[in-house]
């Protein structure tokens, strides 16, 4: 799941460097925020299982919604699952 994460960011990366168009650029951070929420979910559902500490699920859940404010106040164009 982390490498999926790390696989949309870095789809966002590239169509940044080739001036991706607003809706190219809105679809990619979708489809990243979508992947980080998949990812939390499952750090939540299997922490005892993995031993995630508490403090790394708060910290992606923080970095997840500075993502999406990010989002939010620069292509406005919904928010996930939109």
């Amino acid at each position: 799941m982390r490498d999926e994460v790390q696989k949309h960011g870095s789809a966002i990366q590239k169509a940044n460097e080739r001036k991706a168009t607003v809706q190219g650029a809105c679809k990619l951070f979708k489809n990243f925020l979508d992947a980080d929420a998949r990812f939390i979910k499952s750090l939540e559902e299997n922490s005892r299982t993995c031993g995630v500490p508490g403090d790394a699920i708060k910290q992606a859940k923080e970095g997840a919604l500075q993502g999406y404010g990010h989002w939010q106040a620069g292509l406005r164009c919904g928010g996930p699952g939109s």
